[in-house]
């Protein structure tokens, strides 16, 4: 979506954890009104970079690079400190409700004090009437606001969540495998919830997840991890019909699709180096098939092939 607003823009972005390279040559972004996914196998760093997008590093993690959000005039502004923009400019939808949620207060106690914070002069029927609200916008009614977290199912305590990032009206909602742990049709739900957040409200929507059949399927543009870097982005429909990297292949392969016929025995799931070796060329190296030498030896060049960018010594497209 090149004519939208940019949101959030990640250049040459890194992280080390104590002098450790766990995220290197980040180039990513989010506009108005879009959906990206960022898709990656077990230890390939996406909690590492949600917790740097979030300003949640450990406190001994060293920066490189460029990281850039939306200001109120439209431009964009370089972030060491992100800490002020959580909430009003970034929205964070957790993983689990069950957890993220205490057990010992009722969604309307949590909804009040997110919304407290964000209007501090608000009272409380003021902040009664906007907790009513959020809920009825993220498809839920006000009879939930005096459950307890323990007596909402799994998507309705998703969907609490999504409510709570939105009580600041962030201008960008990261939101962290939302769907692990709901059954298919909740997921679908889900995802359309988020979408909607995008195209009706333009927002930027980032989900990071392991699933890429699922996630992809709601996104606009694909982003896949591994190793700390990124290895392949592009058009979700271009990704999804044909992938150019190796490992984007295999994290297809490896994911039950939404939708029947559904094959008798799924692929392994690829299994790339871990982020702490992020200096080490193609975290794929080790277990792709097409891999040679300078796969371990070389960091791969980004060139651009069936209209996405990806970065691979030998891509699938390549004769």
């Amino acid at each position: 979506m090149p004519t939208e607003r940019v949101l959030l823009q990640a250049e040459g972005f890194g992280v080390d954890y104590d002098s450790t390279p766990i995220l290197a040559d980040i180039a990513l972004s989010v506009h108005a009104g879009e959906v990206v996914a960022l898709i990656g196998a077990s230890g390939s760093g996406k909690s590492a970079l949600l917790r740097a997008l979030l300003g949640l590093s450990p406190a001994t993690a060293q920066t490189r690079g460029l990281l850039r959000f939306a200001q109120a005039d439209g431009g964009l502004r370089e972030r060491r400190d992100i800490t002020p923009l959580r909430g009003a400019t970034i929205g964070f939808v957790p993983q689990d409700p069950q957890t993220a949620l205490s057990a010992h207060r009722t969604v309307a106690q949590h909804l009040d004090e997110v919304l407290a914070t964000h209007a501090p002069g608000s009272t409380r029927p003021m902040r009664a009437e906007q907790a009513a609200a959020l809920l009825t916008s993220v498809g839920l009614t006000g009879e939930l606001l005096p459950r307890y977290p323990h007596a909402l199912s799994g998507g309705q305590g998703q969907r609490v969540l999504v409510a709570l990032a939105l009580a600041g009206n962030p201008a960008i909602l990261l939101a962290d495998e939302p769907t692990s742990a709901l059954d298919p049709r909740a997921t679908h739900e889900l995802l359309a919830l988020l979408q909607a957040q995008a195209r009706v409200q333009r927002r930027g929507v980032l989900i990071v997840s392991h699933d890429l059949s699922a996630t992809a399927h709601a996104a606009d543009r694909v982003a896949v991890l591994a190793g700390g870097r990124l290895v392949e982005i592009g058009a979700t429909a271009a990704v999804l019909s044909q992938p150019q990297h190796p490992l984007t292949a295999a994290l297809m392969a490896a994911c039950p699709p939404l939708t029947p016929p559904r094959p008798a025995r799924l692929a392994e799931a690829p299994r790339p180096a871990p982020c702490a070796r992020v200096a080490r060329a193609c975290a794929f190296a080790a277990t792709c098939g097409r891999a040679q030498s300078v796969c371990a030896e070389t960091p791969p060049a980004w060139r651009t092939i069936a209209g996405r960018e990806v970065a691979c010594h030998w891509p699938l497209g390549a004769a």
